[in-house]
């Protein structure tokens, strides 16, 4: 997936690589600066339940260093903490993630929406992760 030209993903890993209710997963995405980024984005996770957006979770959060200051060519990798979510739904928590902008609320475009799984909003998908009780 590309976000406006200047962000790639490139990959992700979990660790476990499904969520329980005992323990938090950690999550790494990676990616790669293609341009430079003028202004500085957060990154949104949204976890979803039963494939129902309904019963989102959002793991929304800044980089650790701001966007602005990525140089091109440079891989990035952000980590965070997927937590069951409340009331979720035993099977498949589905996660979405993006770039936006807090001042304003706007998102990096998808560039190549076409080629990637994406939900039409700027989401792409992310993972699947198993959700287990124990």
């Amino acid at each position: 997936a590309i976000f406006d030209g200047k962000i790639q993903l490139v990959g992700a890993s979990f660790s476990p690589g499904s969520v329980s209710s005992t323990r938090p997963t950690r999550a790494v995405a990676v990616f790669k600066v293609l341009a430079p980024i003028e202004s500085d984005f957060s990154i949104f996770v949204h976890i979803e339940s039963g494939g129902s957006s309904t019963s989102r979770v959002n793991a929304d959060h800044p980089p650790r260093r701001p966007t602005s200051s990525w140089k091109v060519g440079e891989t990035i990798q952000d980590e965070f903490t997927i937590a069951l979510p409340v009331g979720a739904s035993l099977g498949v928590l589905t996660l979405w993630v993006g770039f936006w902008q807090p001042g304003s609320q706007g998102r990096m475009r998808l560039s190549n929406g076409f080629s990637v799984e994406n939900d039409g909003n700027d989401r792409v998908l992310l993972a699947r992760l198993p959700l287990n009780k124990f």
